[in-house]
């Protein structure tokens, strides 16, 4: 930060107020200038290694005078002063494990506390530590991952997740993450790396990740997976990844790259095909990120990592689940569909594997190469629509349902999983802290939710939904009655707006 006069536009003319400081990045700052103050102060923002912390300055000189202690290790946002000369200061703090609360700080009295016009303060929940670990990429490079466990320390392997973004600039610095939570208070792992290519360690670490330099991002990635299996962390063959958007895009790379080292994959509105991702959706507008295929080099560049384009045929890939959005303006849900065929072709024998239960009866058997495949549509809130696929002619499947307590997501995961297990599946479930009320009868098939029902997987052996069961040629699909319902599809669907155009499987 910089103080001048009014007319000194040339900025050899400035004078350093408050320096840059190596590790941290500036996000926003503050004046507080009330009269019960006995000199005016500077509130400044800053992030360290993605975490936030707040410190207060002589607006004259510039020199630290305090630092405004947080309830965690957290972010900082919406900082905001009086108009009129004060000394107080609003903003909103979060956490990996405490929901967004708005806090109000009082210079005069040195006070922070939760503001009361707000909605009460939720206490961070119980159950989740998290640690930041450091590790090295392939070039040496120090990144940083943020690590949610029971314990805070690598007790045991753990079933884990591991999720980034790493690219435009977006830093994943700590937030609540709704999700997360009961998979970690279940006894799993979860974890957030902070590639190169965001903007965690400020503008060069987001260059150090673009274009030229997106391998980075990606060794990055590989480098905190190794992390998590070296130190005990995450049990070998239950580590999944997570990513969207860009993220998803980074997924895949993970997935093309090593599939060997992951049980499972999960990508949503993901970017896939980068040698045409230019020519659909907002593509256009990110060749500052990516680079273009128009050009000789940059498009050999995209063409080495575009995850659509590295799928080999015969490679053992893990299960993966692809979320689309059907009216997506940004990212086309074609690059989704295309890399589901391409996985689709690609298929061999797969040792199937469960990433979610504690424990399993048997890990090692074989998906036939050619069971034919059947799909199963299922309506989730508000725009998103999650494909499920899965394999035909076998008589286990291992299925992840989702965790969380919402009835909106709780109906469709509990439709598909009776289905699943009515055809004699095997069906897994990380459980959340608590089941919804008794007494609501509501979501896909009339399904039911008892008072009995203190976890989610209890509540798959209650009654099922009311489906019809067709046979046929292609195998058996779920026919809905009304919307709400598990949705049928033909073994091959039509390439209709918003269908799948291919049969689509995965490998668990």
């Amino acid at each position: 930060m910089a103080a001048a006069s009014r007319d000194a536009t040339d900025p050899r003319r400035w004078r350093t107020l408050v320096p840059e400081q190596p590790g941290t990045v500036l996000q926003d700052f503050a004046v507080l200038d009330g009269p019960a103050l006995d000199r005016t102060l500077l509130a400044v923002v800053r992030t360290r290694h993605a975490v936030g912390e707040l410190t207060l300055h002589d607006a004259r000189t510039g020199i630290r005078t305090g630092t405004v202690p947080l309830p965690g290790r957290g972010t900082i946002t919406s900082l905001t002063a009086r108009q009129n000369p004060g000394h107080e200061l609003w903003f909103a703090y979060t956490d990996h494990a405490t929901p967004t609360v708005v806090l109000h700080y009082d210079a005069a009295a040195g006070r922070l506390s939760p503001w009361p016009g707000h909605s009460p303060a939720t206490a961070p929940v119980e159950g989740v530590n998290v640690t930041q670990e450091v590790l090295r990429s392939r070039d040496g490079t120090e990144v940083r991952m943020f690590v949610m466990s029971p314990t805070g320390h690598p007790d045991r392997p753990r079933p884990a997740v591991l999720t980034g973004y790493g690219g435009f600039g977006a830093s994943m610095t700590p937030g609540f993450t709704p999700q997360a939570v009961p998979w970690v208070r279940a006894g799993g792992v979860y974890a957030v790396a902070c590639v190169r290519g965001g903007g965690e360690e400020g503008e060069e670490w987001h260059r150090a990740g673009r274009r030229e330099h997106k391998h980075n991002t990606f060794d990055d990635f590989d480098a905190a997976a190794d992390h998590l299996l070296r130190d005990g962390w995450a049990a070998p063959g239950r580590l999944g990844v997570l990513g969207s958007s860009n993220g998803g895009l980074l997924a895949a790379a993970a997935l093309t790259r090593r599939p060997e080292t992951y049980a499972a994959v999960v990508c949503a509105a993901p970017l896939l095909d980068m040698v045409r991702y230019e020519l659909s959706g907002m593509g256009a507008s990110w060749r500052d990120e990516y680079g273009s295929a128009a050009d000789p080099a940059q498009f050999a560049r995209l063409l080495s990592y575009s995850p659509y384009h590295q799928v080999r045929e015969g490679a053992r890939y893990p299960a993966v689940l692809l979320a689309v959005f059907d009216g997506d303006t940004r990212v086309d849900p074609a690059h989704a569909r295309k890399m589901c065929a391409a996985l689709q072709w690609a298929q061999a024998p797969v040792t199937r594997r469960s990433c979610c239960a504690p424990s399993t009866a048997s890990d090692t058997a074989r998906v036939p190469p050619r069971a034919a495949p059947a799909s199963t549509r299922t309506s989730w809130p508000s725009s998103l629509t999650i494909w499920a696929f899965h394999c035909r002619g076998t008589a286990d499947m291992n299925v992840l349902l989702c965790p969380l307590n919402d009835p909106g997501y709780l109906y469709p995961a509990l439709a598909v999983g009776r289905e699943l297990r009515r055809r004699a599946h095997t069906v897994h479930v990380l459980a959340g802290p608590r089941a919804a009320p008794a007494g609501d009868r509501g979501g896909p098939g009339g399904v039911r939710r008892h008072r009995r029902h203190s976890r989610v997987g209890d509540a798959l052996d209650g009654p099922r939904p009311r489906a019809v069961h067709r046979g046929g040629a292609g195998g058996a699909a779920v026919a809905a009655r009304r919307p709400g319902h598990l949705r049928a599809l033909p073994r091959r669907a039509r390439g209709r707006r918003g269908r799948l155009a291919c049969r689509s499987w995965c490998s668990d």
